[in-house]
Formats: C-alpha cells, sequence, structure tokens
C-alpha cells in the first residue's frame, strides 16, 4: 500500500507542476495582450469592452496560476509525508517510470487474480496459514493410528486416553475449515479490488487516445488556422485568443490524462501484486550486482 501511495504522489507532483508551467506560459501570453488592448483603448483603436476582455481573461488565468501553484505545494507534502520527510523539502525527482507499458496490464482480470494469489504478500501469508492448517489436521489424523516402536521388543501403544485424537483433530478440522473461509474471503475481495482498478485504468486508457487523437490535434489545427484568419483580416484578436486558451486547456486536459492513466496503472498493478513483486526483483538484481 506504500509502494502504490508513493507512485500515485509522485505522479501527481509530475502533473501539477507541468500544469504550473503551462498556467505561467498562458500568464506571459495574457499579459502582453492585456497591455496590448489597453494600449490600443488609449488610441482610440480598440473599445473599452474589448479592453476589459482581455483584462478578465487576465485576471481568470492568474487564479489558475494560484491554483496551480497551491497543487504543486499538497503534492510535494503529500509525497514527502509518504516518505517521512518534513513537508518543506524540496525532494529532486528523477526520471519517472512509465507504468503503462507493464506487460501484466494486457493479462484479464481473471488472469491478475490468479497471479495476486502468489504474487500479493496478504494472500500469501492467508495461503500459508491455510497450508499449515492442512498440514495440522494431517498430524491429527496420524495420531488417531495405534503407535509401533522398536525397541528391546515390539510394542504397540493405543491412543485410548487421548480418546483416539478425536478431540485434536477436531480443533484442527475447525482451524482448518476457519483459514479457509478467511482465505476465500480475501480472494474474492483481491479479485473485486483487481476489476474495479482494471475498469478504472481502461476507461483512463480510452480517455486518453481520445485526447491524444482528437481533442489536443483538433484544437492545435483550430488555432493555426485563426492565425491564418486573423491576417486576412477574417477573424478579431481576441477570438484568436480564444482559441489559443483552449489550446492550452486540451493541452491541460492530456496532461490530467497521462497522469489520471498513469496512477491508475500503478494501481492495478497493486492490486494484482506486480509492483511490489518487480521492486523486490529490483532488490533482488541490486543485491546481486554488489555481491559481483
Amino acid at each position: 500500500a506504500l509502494t502504490r501511495s508513493i507512485h500515485v504522489a509522485d505522479e501527481e507532483v509530475r502533473a501539477s507542476a507541468v500544469l504550473l508551467s503551462q498556467t505561467q506560459a498562458l500568464t506571459e501570453v495574457a499579459e502582453s495582450t492585456n497591455d496590448y488592448f489597453k494600449r490600443a483603448r488609449d488610441a482610440g483603436a480598440a473599445t473599452g469592452i474589448q479592453a476589459n476582455l482581455a483584462l478578465a481573461g487576465l485576471q481568470a488565468i492568474r487564479l489558475d496560476a494560484v491554483r496551480a501553484e497551491g497543487r504543486v505545494r499538497q503534492a510535494r507534502q503529500a509525497l514527502n509525508a509518504l516518505l517521512g520527510l518534513p513537508p518543506t523539502v524540496e525532494l529532486p525527482l528523477g526520471p519517472g517510470a512509465d507504468p503503462s507499458v507493464h506487460e501484466a496490464l494486457g493479462a484479464t482480470p481473471d488472469e491478475l487474480t490468479r497471479q495476486a494469489v502468489e504474487r500479493r504478500p496478504d494472500l500469501a501469508a492467508l495461503r500459508a496459514r491455510y497450508q499449515a492448517a492442512e498440514e495440522g489436521v494431517r498430524l491429527a489424523v496420524s495420531k488417531q493410528c495405534p503407535q509401533v516402536s522398536l525397541g528391546t521388543g515390539l510394542s504397540l501403544t493405543l491412543p485410548f486416553f487421548s480418546k483416539f485424537g478425536r478431540p485434536e483433530m477436531r480443533t484442527a478440522m475447525a482451524k482448518r475449515e476457519q483459514l479457509h473461509r478467511e482465505f476465500t474471503a480475501a480472494v474474492h475481495a483481491a479479485r473485486q479490488e483487481i476489476a474495479a482498478a482494471h475498469t478504472l485504468w481502461q476507461f483512463a486508457e480510452r480517455e486518453l487516445e481520445l485526447v491524444e487523437n482528437e481533442l489536443l490535434p483538433n484544437a492545435e489545427e483550430n488555432l493555426e488556422l485563426s492565425r491564418e484568419a486573423f491576417e486576412a483580416g477574417e477573424v478579431t484578436l481576441l477570438e484568436t485568443l480564444a482559441l489559443q486558451r483552449a489550446l492550452v486547456e486540451a493541452r491541460t486536459r492530456h496532461t490530467e490524462a497521462r497522469a489520471v492513466r498513469s496512477k491508475r496503472a500503478w494501481e492495478l498493478l497493486a492490486a494484482s501484486g506486480w509492483l511490489l513483486g518487480a521492486s523486490q526483483e529490483n532488490n533482488t538484481n541490486n543485491e546481486e550486482d554488489l555481491k559481483r
């Protein structure tokens, strides 16, 4: 759970930083536009409404910048809390991993559930306890049989005083049944968790594909066409700036969609046991490298 939370928090830090950078770039454009319309209004080349609209656009973008800065700070604090660091520490982040390329994401929920039984520590622990209880039942059953010993002679001991092990066997079987129910319930809960995580990941993948293939290219093409039309005098500067804002919003949505897909992928890998397994494999490889 901690590993999953750190990966998700890391994605939030990176996405919020990108959004802040995009907002800052748009603020610079809005400021230059506002200055242009102020001068144009003073010179009588623009109306007061146009100047006020440009100022309103700048104020809205400045508000977005404040929110983006707050989001970055909150994301940093959340990540630091998970890592046990003070809130004010500016932890430098290396290149982030892309979980969407993990081979496990190509498996079905049923396949991931079967893999989770082997890879998730909580399920593996329950499974080991059930297997130990199964061996306890076998041991109790074996004590029902007469014990033969060889010494100076042959002796036969009957488990008469232990009522032929029946109380011990009933206790062992009850314990095995209880652990069987706990294990079955845990697998059922894991199956539900994996199915939900798989659904969220699929929809995040589809949303990102739609943004990348349709929304973002359309916004970029509209802005390019508006620039050509502005040079020809067919559209106003405000209309061009509105399309430019639409492009920035499309890029913002693209950044958000990429972050959401990565978060959903980390959650699915964690639910199916692959996230911690990958970390353990990396640790093993690092130990082997140190030995060599």
